[in-house]
């Protein structure tokens, strides 16, 4: 199957090595009427890789039906994915198709399966060994033929060993494994990504925004992308929303950059461990003065305020000193920066080497 009809099926963009073994396997999968389990972290694009299978598949022309499983609170769904018959309970006001039902003789896709209650997971068994249902509250058995895409971005070995997921389940749903690979594994396809959301976004937002100069791209490249290509894609949104230029700078990226890591301190939705991660690793500051080169550092303090960029990194670089016990090789490559650069960040913000 050619490889440039899948990426235009699944909008999946790259010409890295990572992308393109993904593209061989969907290329692979989708004409075989299998399951397929889809990993990765958030923000990968698994949803993407569903539906390339499906608009690949024998299936095509039948409904592709998404299924959040993490979004639907437990009491209900079984009513969700099998439907129920008038009064079968207070709010069943009328005989209701469930998700299995609308995708009959096409796909589901069932996102965040990690997050579906041990209950869950045995009546989407059931359908799996039989292809059969019944709606809450009916005695008729109906048969469905589906197929089954899911996805997770939990690590199920794990969960199958805490007891937290069945394992004759994830062995029907894993016939088929496609693990899709992190943004930051990805770096070389970041300027074609890029270049593709900006397109999009200029025509949703009718923007004037339609050039990314060397240094911003340069910086997005060098961002971690904790978020991936989901995050990318906000970054670049809010970007084009502050933007006064015809071309995104170098300075737009940053203060939006900046922004997001000051209000995840605020919300105390990053650990410690992740600053390093997520600080914007080459942001020219204003050089501080010079004191004490043995000086004694103390533990940054949290607070509510908005942080300047220049507090942010000094942080950042005191946590991870410290949690590194001044370990200068390891430090600066948590950081993402050369030890050169480590230098000259420690000379700027006064932080000389601890005797």
């Amino acid at each position: 199957m050619n490889i440039e009809r899948i990426q235009k099926a699944s909008g999946m963009v790259g010409r890295s090595d990572a992308i393109h073994k993904v593209l061989d396997m969907v290329a692979q999968v989708a004409p075989v009427d299998i399951s397929v389990l889809v990993t990765g972290e958030s923000g990968t694009g698994k949803e993407l890789v569903a539906k390339a299978l499906h608009q690949n598949s024998k299936r095509a022309q039948n409904p592709l039906v998404t299924v959040n499983c993490g979004a639907i609170p437990e009491g209900i769904i079984e009513s969700e994915l099998f439907g129920h018959k008038k009064g079968a309970y207070t709010d069943a006001r009328g005989d209701r198709k469930g998700y299995f039902e609308s995708a009959n003789k096409g796909t589901i896709f069932l996102d965040e399966i990690g997050d579906m209650s041990l209950s869950a997971q045995a009546k989407i068994l059931r359908v799996l060994e039989s292809g059969e249902i019944e709606r809450v509250g009916g005695a008729e058995t109906k048969i469905v033929d589906v197929r089954i895409i899911s996805a997770t971005n939990q690590d199920l070995d794990a969960m199958i060993r805490d007891g937290k997921f069945r394992q004759d389940l994830f062995h029907r749903l894993n016939v088929f494994p496609i693990s899709l690979p992190p943004l930051r594994t990805r770096i070389g396809d970041i300027p074609l990504l890029s270049m593709m959301i900006l397109k999009k976004l200029r025509k949703k937002h009718n923007m004037p925004v339609n050039y990314i100069g060397p240094e911003a791209m340069e910086l997005l490249k060098e961002y971690n992308w904790p978020g991936n290509v989901r995050e990318l894609e906000n970054t670049l949104e809010r970007c084009i929303l502050i933007s006064d230029n015809k071309h995104l700078k170098r300075d737009d990226i940053e203060s939006v950059l900046v922004a997001e890591f000051a209000h995840a301190q605020v919300q105390k939705s990053l650990l410690p461990e992740d600053i390093a991660l997520t600080v914007n690793k080459e942001a020219t500051l204003e050089t501080a003065s010079n004191e004490s080169s043995n000086m004694i550092i103390e533990n940054p303090s949290v607070t509510n305020e908005v942080k300047t960029l220049k507090q942010l990194e000094y942080e950042a670089i005191v946590l991870g000193l410290e949690r590194t016990k001044w370990n200068l090789t390891l430090i600066s490559k948590q950081l993402g920066i050369s030890r050169m650069t480590l230098y000259r960040k420690l000379k700027q913000h006064g932080l000389g080497n601890k005797n």
